[in-house]
């Protein structure tokens, strides 16, 4: 299977695909896939969906139901 980052096409999907069971419910904003579409994930899919809950979590402690770009970065310096 080629690496995630020739298959980019994909992070969208898999973006949904990581929020889907976060309760309560959430959303991406645009910025949280252009933020994983320039970002390496040397983990793959595993990480990718790792930091994508993250930020969902992080978003969540704000108070939002809509996962920004911003929040990634917000998870990835807590890691």
């Amino acid at each position: 299977v080629p690496e995630l980052s020739e298959r980019v096409e994909e992070i969208p999907w898999w973006i949904r695909r990581a929020l889907r069971d976060v309760q309560p419910a959430v959303t991406a904003d645009v910025s949280l896939a252009e933020a994983c579409l320039l970002r390496a994930w040397p983990r793959g899919i595993d990480g990718l969906v790792d930091e994508v809950r993250a930020a969902a979590s992080c978003a969540r402690r704000a108070g939002r139901t809509e996962v920004l770009g911003t929040d990634l970065a917000t998870a990835l310096s807590a890691a």
